[in-house]
């Protein structure tokens, strides 16, 4: 999308949608999962071994954060410039 504006020339900006979850003891998991495992590995709830595997699937393929935190900003930038 960047190069879309620098280069202004007429373009179509095609959104991939939001990154899949990954499957974690029967239930799907997103990177927001992995917030809070990092608090309840802090508190001393969670082991670091448990933490690293929710890490290594939660997030199983390409597409925007699941979060939602970047993805929405830039769905709001190109409303803007379209």
């Amino acid at each position: 999308m960047m190069s879309m504006v620098r280069l202004n020339v007429p373009s179509v900006f095609i959104y991939g949608g939001s990154i899949l979850p990954g499957r974690y003891k029967g239930k799907d998991v997103t990177v927001v999962d992995v917030f809070e495992a990092v608090g309840k590995h802090s508190s001393g709830q969670m082991s670091a071994a448990e933490l690293r595997k929710l890490e290594l699937v939660a997030c199983p393929s390409a597409g925007a954060c699941g979060g939602q935190f970047t993805q929405i900003r830039w769905h709001v930038y190109q409303r803007l410039l379209v």
